[in-house]
C-alpha cells in the first residue's frame, strides 16, 4: 500500500511543483500569467484521459476543473514548440520517477562494468501530414508516411531511466 501511496505523491509533484518549474525552464512560461506549467499539463493530461481524441473545446472543459479559463483559441495559441518541450520533459520525470530502482542491482558480475543498459524501442505510426516533419521508417509492416521512433533505456547498475529519448536516430 505504501508503494501506491508514495507513487500518488509522487504524480502529484510532477504534475505540480515540478511542471511548474519545467515550465519556465522549457520557455513555455515567460511571464507570471493565468496559465502555469502544472494548469497547462493537467488540463491536457486529464482532459486526453477522459477522451483520448479530445477537442479543443473538450480540453477546455477540462481545464475548468483547474479553475482555467481559457478559450479554445487561446489554448490552441499555445501548442508551440515550448509546450511540446514542457510536455517531454514532464513525461521524462514521470517515467523516470516510475521506474527508478530504489537500490542498484547487487549482481556482481555488473561491476565490472561501467554501465550495463537495456534499450527498447518503439515506432509511433503518426498521421501522414506529419511525414515532412517526422518521416516514415521505409521499412517493412504496416508503417504510414510518417512515424516516430521512441526510446527508453534502463541501466541496471543504478536504476536509473535514460530518455525518454524520440527522433530518427535515438542513440
Amino acid at each position: 500500500m505504501n508503494i501506491l501511496k508514495n507513487l500518488g505523491k509522487k504524480i502529484q509533484t510532477i504534475l505540480g511543483p515540478v511542471a511548474d518549474k519545467l515550465g519556465k525552464s522549457t520557455g513555455f512560461i515567460k511571464r507570471k500569467r493565468e496559465f502555469t506549467g502544472s494548469t497547462f499539463i493537467k488540463t491536457l493530461v486529464f482532459g486526453w484521459m477522459q477522451k483520448p481524441e479530445a477537442t479543443l473545446e473538450e480540453l477546455v472543459q477540462a481545464g475548468v476543473l483547474n479553475d482555467i479559463e481559457v478559450s479554445s483559441q487561446g489554448l490552441n495559441k499555445r501548442f508551440t514548440p515550448e509546450s511540446a518541450n514542457l510536455a517531454r520533459a514532464v513525461l521524462e520525470q514521470a517515467v523516470a520517477e516510475a521506474v527508478r530502482a530504489p537500490n542498484a542491482v547487487p549482481i556482481e558480475l555488473l561491476n565490472r562494468f561501467s554501465s550495463v543498459t537495456l534499450f527498447d524501442t518503439t515506432i509511433f505510426n503518426l498521421p501522414d501530414e506529419l511525414h515532412k516533419v517526422w518521416a516514415g521508417t521505409g521499412g517493412n509492416g504496416p508503417t504510414s508516411r510518417s512515424a516516430l521512433k521512441g526510446e527508453v533505456g534502463y541501466d541496471l547498475k543504478t536504476g536509473q531511466l535514460i530518455g525518454p529519448l524520440a527522433g530518427k536516430n535515438s542513440r
